[in-house]
């Protein structure tokens, strides 16, 4: 028997936060994509206003979590202000 579509979301977003958290990025971008998809499909068991605003902003919200982990992460950048101020001797406050 098949769970319902609010039932899968939450495992698909539990899913996904473990996968996270244990940097398995291809496990996680799967597991969002499959939550935020389960979230919209649940908006079609209810006729409220509220649910359905809150399912359309679960689901957004883990389409945007998605997306952030394809993405490339570029490497930090070291700008003139940060090499300035490991030179300077420091602010006295006395």
């Amino acid at each position: 028997m098949e769970s319902a579509p609010l039932t899968q979301a939450y495992d698909h977003a539990q899913a996904a936060s473990i996968a996270t958290h244990a940097s398995d990025h291809p496990a996680a971008i799967t597991a969002h994509t499959a939550a935020a998809t389960s979230f919209a499909n649940a908006a079609s068991t209810t006729t409220s206003p509220e649910a359905l605003r809150t399912l359309a902003l679960l689901a957004t919200h883990h389409t945007s979590l998605s997306n952030l982990l394809v993405a490339p992460n570029p490497p930090p950048t070291i700008t003139d202000a940060d090499v300035s101020t490991a030179s300077e001797a420091p602010i006295s406050t006395s």
